[in-house]
């Protein structure tokens, strides 16, 4: 099956309508400018499913499985994700042209990465222990948790334990430190980039997560720690939040940009 070309994704995801799509599996209903259901995921029966058509995304306030309309189709169907993008380029009439496959992305495993250590943080933020000064300094900034886990921010502890859970899970020390998720010491050991920090997931425009900005909590420099450019991650060419800001650029035909992680979400 041949990579499909970038731009055609986008054209695919613009003209899907996630309401109605994933409406024809879940029933939904009007709250808002959302529409709730129960949960196709872990199977409850009240609605904590939420489609929120204007940033494109689900999201369960329950068991916090969420991502745009390929993510559905792929968690939904066991889809990989280029099955997923054909499948719903199908519902919506978009024919996606052939050509000849170059492989597999090389980027993919970093990608991988990413995205576990992504989960493995968010995680974190909610339910450990030690993450309690992080989730007091987000109320205290006003933002109440439970409106800021759709946009997966997430928590770096002190300690190697991040380190280990990933080692556990079967990723190499060599794919972590090309990610930029561990950093090595002066004697050569290896320890997580981030210790102590809130961590806020910065996505490419297709909703993959490259790299993370990490606030430290407390005393400690450099105030804002971000991930270092990699083969998936080059600073100057993201906006953070953008992945899902665009469809509403789109939409309005005018954009608002602003300086902080915060000032984004707000």
């Amino acid at each position: 099956m041949s990579p499909i070309p970038d731009d055609v994704i986008e054209q695919v995801r613009d003209a899907a309508d996630i309401v109605g799509l994933i409406g024809a599996h879940v029933e939904l209903k009007r709250t808002g400018t959302d529409y709730r259901g129960p949960c196709p995921f872990h199977g409850g029966a009240h609605r904590n499913f939420a489609v929120i058509p204007k940033k494109g995304m689900f999201y369960c306030f329950v068991c916090h499985e969420a991502g745009d309309i390929f993510t559905f189709f792929m968690k939904k169907f066991g889809m990989d994700y280029p099955t997923a993008v054909r499948d719903v380029a199908a519902k919506v009439g978009i024919v996606i042209p052939e050509r000849p496959s170059s492989g597999p992305d090389p980027r993919e495993p970093l990608y991988e990465a990413l995205t576990v250590a992504g989960e493995w943080y968010a995680r974190r933020l909610r339910e450990g222990a030690d993450a309690g000064a992080a989730r007091e300094y987000l109320a205290r900034r006003g933002f109440p948790l439970d409106e800021l886990l759709p946009v997966g921010l997430g928590f770096a502890p002190k300690g190697d334990e991040f380190a280990a859970a990933m080692r556990q899970l079967g990723f190499k020390d060599e794919r972590l430190l090309e990610a930029g998720l561990l950093v090595e010491r002066d004697d050569g050991s290896l320890r997580p980039r981030f210790w102590g920090r809130l961590l806020f997931p910065i996505h490419d425009l297709r909703g993959r997560v490259v790299a993370f900005g990490g606030r430290v909590l407390g005393e400690g420099e450099p105030k804002y720690l971000n991930s270092p450019e990699s083969p998936v991650f080059h600073k100057g060419r993201l906006l953070y939040n953008l992945h899902q800001a665009k469809q509403a650029i789109r939409q309005v035909e005018h954009a608002v940009v602003v300086e902080g992680y915060f000032d984004a979400l707000r």
